[in-house]
């Protein structure tokens, strides 16, 4: 009764910070929470109407921005994991690659895999969400997520997993509407009404993440019960209104000035 209790988690909000500390019965204990803002990191966001699409703006980023980084590609399924590990193994601008899931996949090859791409000897991981905490290397310097996160938590978790080292670090998403109906038939699979409603609900602050015009590093800030100042030029959102500003000023320099 005397020992010492210590709960630890990746990202959770204000609600799953009460509902963890009801759960263990902990009273009023001590919280320490670092905040989800990481200013090392960039944020883009891209929608595709096609897979193949994706994977090739994708593969294109990569080799004109990171073609000797390490990095992470996060995908939606196992099936797009083969395939993504196919095509940046072929055609043009090969990647050295180290594929860590697909359908049937054997574990022992996976856990190889893995540590072949630790060790530095591969440069890109391709994986899933369930790749888990394994994960854990200082030097990624881009996390490619091909496929809509099924929450906030999710997309956090996982381009979180770059810049560790503190170095500036791309996170870019691309998504397609689809991806919303495959999280869909997975929520209502969930046991109860409400914790279909839990899932749909996140998976919608989700989507509107994804969708939405306002800063990316403020929107995840907000949504984990936190204030934090616009990032300037640390998302594709802020970015986009420099330039629509910069336009603007240049378009009232243009026009003559009023006589009087």
């Amino acid at each position: 009764p005397e020992s010492t209790i210590g709960v630890f988690t990746a990202t959770a909000t204000r609600t799953t910070l009460d509902q963890i500390v009801g759960i263990l019965s902990l009273g009023s204990p001590i919280v320490y929470k670092l905040p989800s803002v990481r200013k090392n990191l960039f944020l883009g966001v891209t929608k595709k109407s096609n897979l193949e699409t994706i994977i090739s703006d994708a593969k294109q980023f990569l080799v004109e921005n990171h073609f000797n980084d390490c990095g992470i590609i996060y995908c939606l399924t196992p099936d797009t994991a083969k395939h993504v590990v196919f095509k940046f193994t072929n055609g043009e601008n090969k990647f050295s690659v180290a594929q860590y899931a697909g359908s049937g996949m054997d574990e022992e090859i996976k856990r190889k895999n893995l540590h072949v791409w630790l060790d530095g000897k591969y440069k890109v991981l391709v994986a899933t969400k369930a790749a888990g905490t394994g994960l854990d290397k200082n030097d990624v310097r881009y996390v490619i997520q091909i496929g809509l996160p099924d929450s906030i938590e999710e997309f956090s978790q996982q381009v979180g997993r770059a810049g560790r080292d503190g170095a500036r670090s791309n996170c870019m998403l691309y998504f397609k509407d689809s991806d919303m109906h495959v999280h869909l038939k997975h929520a209502v699979t969930k046991d109860t009404p409400a914790e279909i409603d839990i899932s749909v609900n996140k998976l919608l602050y989700m989507m509107n993440l994804a969708s939405s015009h306002d800063c990316r590093h403020k929107q995840i800030a907000e949504y984990f019960d936190e204030t934090t100042d616009l990032c300037d030029s640390n998302c594709d959102n802020c970015i986009s209104m420099i330039k629509a500003q910069v336009h603007n000023i240049q378009d009232l320099a243009k026009k003559p000035l009023p006589l009087y």
